[in-house]
């Protein structure tokens, strides 16, 4: 064989390889430059801790937004030092070393939703490129009654937060515009097609002759607008499910505009699909976000996101949800890069 006909064909593999290899998606074992933590909960009795770590030698500046279910929003930055941890109680914005502010509250507010976080420059007005954050979330839960979507929890449950790397290849700032979340390079990591999560459905046996709960899904979508002057991305989220006889079921959907959280059986269609009658002690789900009539100017959305299972008497079990490598889906993050703002809460 001639030569240069392999060295071109070795450099092919190679540069495939590496493309291979940018064009990834984001997921809750990596650090990256950009975190979303689909689930924080600051209804009364409940507090969530975020933790967030800069395990780099250099210091970094982030930026975080608040946003609940009916999208009010509420955005802070902080300053990390090299190898510097942070701990802060979202219910207050208290935290040992820094304090920063609390999520949205008020009259008539949820009181749930997720939180943002991601790197950018010194003063806060352009995106940085720094895959060296890593976070977790502990949500605690000390109420007695079952007057919430994920139902009586009653304990502790802590998750990883998903990590989109930023694909640099050697450029160290991709400037003020907005989060481009491609797997390619100039972008931030792309985001799972569909998740997919395992569960017993309300009343099904479980351990200690005990019986499951509610098993509630918290989900942020991959397109999100979080500007102060922001627009509506809804998506349709489709859920397909598969019982222990391999029987698919089909049907069940839920609106969601950027975020969502429901127990799997108050979903709004077909909830009959997660009863323990037809699944008996358990079955696996299948989530896309879709565009849909059903979802008023839906679109289609990657998904990131977490499941909470409960054991009444035992606690709660939150677990990050299974993402699709392939396929992936193209998303963004709008936010406002001239300064920083803060919306009031209306008491």
């Amino acid at each position: 064989m001639n030569r240069n006909v392999l060295l071109t064909g070795i450099s092919l593999v190679f540069a495939l390889a590496s493309q291979s290899a940018l064009a990834a998606n984001a997921n809750t074992t990596q650090k990256g430059s950009l975190l979303i933590f689909p689930k924080i909960d600051v209804r009364e009795g409940v507090s969530t801790w975020v933790r967030l770590v800069n395990d780099s030698k250099l210091p970094v500046t982030v930026k975080c937004y608040y946003m609940d279910v009916e999208k009010h929003r509420v955005d802070f930055e902080f300053p990390l030092t090299k190898n510097q941890p942070m701990v802060f109680d979202a219910a207050t914005g208290i935290s040992p070393s820094r304090s920063v502010n609390a999520f949205p509250q008020g009259t008539n507010y949820p009181g749930y939703g997720e939180l943002v976080c991601f790197a950018v420059n010194f003063d806060g007005t352009a995106l940085a490129h720094h895959d060296h954050l890593s976070g977790t979330a502990t949500v605690a839960d000390t109420n007695t009654v079952d007057d919430r979507p994920d139902g009586d929890i009653n304990g502790a449950s802590e998750y990883s937060a998903w990590s989109f790397r930023y694909n640099s290849n050697g450029v160290t700032q991709p400037g003020s515009k907005d989060l481009v979340l491609s797997g390619r390079i100039g972008g931030y990591d792309s985001c799972p097609a569909y998740l997919m999560g395992q569960f017993s459905p309300s009343g099904a046996p479980a351990p200690g002759d005990k019986i499951y709960g509610k098993t509630t899904i918290s989900i942020s979508s991959c397109k999100q607008d979080l500007r102060q002057d922001f627009d509506r991305n809804e998506t349709k989220l489709q859920f397909d499910v598969w019982k222990h006889d391999e029987t698919r079921l089909t049907g069940a959907y839920h609106c969601s505009n950027s975020f969502a959280e429901t127990a799997l059986g108050d979903v709004a269609t077909a909830r009959q699909n997660f009863s323990a009658a037809l699944l008996k002690e358990g079955a696996y789900y299948r989530i896309q976000g879709v565009a849909s009539t059903q979802c008023k100017e839906s679109q289609n959305a990657g998904l990131v996101g977490v499941q909470t299972s409960l054991i009444p008497g035992l606690g709660s079990v939150t677990t990050e949800l299974a993402a699709s490598n392939n396929p992936a889906v193209d998303g963004f993050i709008k936010w406002d890069a001239s300064s920083p703002w803060m919306e009031t809460p209306v008491e």
